[in-house]
């Protein structure tokens, strides 16, 4: 059974790439479709010439190598033509669905809505509408959205992300249904912040909460209920970053959610203060790692949770001092190693731990074999005690002076 899927797996990754034959990659890497015959199974070859087609933009090698091959032809048209931006080249296609796919990517590809308005067959009108709203928001240019069916998905959808783009809420202005009209000044009002935009919106409560998680004041929630007020309580508390809001959630999941994300926002352990339990652990442990605060995680209860943040805030801030205050020793040795690590790689440290402890190491060997030399008259008392001594220089090096 095992077998089966691990199979099953290697074939999955060996069609995503993550396996792919070795000639193959130097075959795209050279641009040369020759180089494909030495991939030993034909399914490999056939792919090969494919890939190098894409990847050399280059759609004589479809013809040359897959011309027995419909289908496959077919599929290496539609491949460079979208990498390619070519109308010309999707034309090449016979199959419909592959040359109206082409036809949507490479009008992206261009930047030109002409090739978009090539795909006239009803049937891939998908196709069209992903290629026109793909060059609207590009070019923040609403008038693209015109040519989308109305009603649709898609429609609504390119006026929003072309307003959202452009920060220009009158875009919204110019669609035909009010709910998608509310929405798409919802969309601009979140992301801009201008509470001007909530004014527009038509339905009154969508408008209220539009503003009061602007505004950030939870009082502007009055008149809301049930699931609304929840919402209304949230959003303002996030926005105005305090638990009071948060408080008043009637849902005690969403409540305690709502009261940790203010409390990781603001970085302030005191706000997850009136959570219990989990919750408690989790928010005081977020705040800390956020704030990079290691008094903060001396109030977690759980001393390996305790350990672990402290553990987190020496490594974000590269800062030896912070592991002393882990108890358990070998923790504590552990933390000083990664963040010596760090500082390593921040190139903040000439070397990494173990190239430095290597070296004295060497070093002292290298001292001790000389001084034994030169003491004939030592005897192996004295040899046994300067061995331990060694042994524990190493160990203060390794574990203590090597951090301040």
């Amino acid at each position: 059974m095992h077998c089966k899927w691990v199979a099953v797996l290697a074939l999955a990754l060996l069609l995503s790439g993550c396996l792919e034959d070795p000639k193959v990659k130097e075959a795209v890497k050279a641009r040369d479709p020759e180089l494909c015959k030495e991939v030993e199974s034909e399914s490999g070859q056939k792919r090969c010439y494919t890939r190098v087609a894409e990847t050399a933009g280059d759609d004589s090698i479809c013809a040359s190598y897959h011309s027995q091959d419909e289908k496959l032809l077919d599929e290496c048209y539609g491949r460079v033509g979208q990498k390619t931006g070519s109308a010309a080249t999707c034309e090449k296609a016979t199959e419909p669905g592959t040359r109206m796919m082409c036809f949507s990517g490479a009008g992206m590809k261009a930047n030109d809505p002409g090739i978009c308005a090539k795909i006239t067959d009803s049937a891939y009108e998908g196709y069209r509408d992903s290629c026109y709203s793909g060059i609207a928001v590009r070019n923040e240019d609403p008038s693209l959205c015109d040519n989308i069916r109305k009603g649709g998905y898609s429609y609504s959808e390119c006026y929003m992300k072309v307003a959202t783009a452009s920060l220009d809420p009158d875009v919204c202005g110019r669609m035909e249904y009010g709910l998608q009209r509310d929405r798409c000044y919802t969309a601009v009002a979140d992301k801009t912040g201008w509470k001007n935009v909530c004014h527009e919106i038509g339905d009154i409560k969508e408008s209220k909460r539009c503003a009061s998680k602007l505004e950030g004041d939870p009082s502007v929630c009055d008149g809301f209920k049930g699931r609304e007020l929840d919402d209304c309580l949230f959003d303002s508390s996030q926005r105005g970053g305090t638990v009071e809001g948060c408080q008043k959630i009637s849902d005690q999941t969403r409540r305690k959610y709502c009261i940790h994300n203010v409390a990781s926002n603001s970085g302030d352990v005191e706000d997850c203060l009136t959570l219990e339990d989990n919750y408690l652990e989790d928010c005081i442990y977020r705040v800390a790692t956020s704030a990079n605060d290691p008094n903060s995680c001396k109030r977690l209860k759980e001393t390996y949770r305790t350990t672990q943040c402290l553990t987190a805030v020496a490594k974000e801030t590269a800062s030896i001092k912070v592991c002393d205050e882990i108890s358990q020793s070998r923790l504590k040795d552990e933390c000083k190693k990664d963040v010596y690590d760090e500082r390593k790689r921040r190139g903040l440290e000439a070397q990494s731990f173990t190239d430095r402890v290597g070296d004295f190491v060497g070093d002292l060997l290298e001292t001790s074999t000389l001084s034994n030399s030169s003491s004939d008259d030592a005897d192996n008392s004295t040899a046994k005690s300067s061995s331990v001594s060694g042994g524990g220089l190493i160990s203060d090096y390794i574990f203590g002076g090597l951090f301040f």
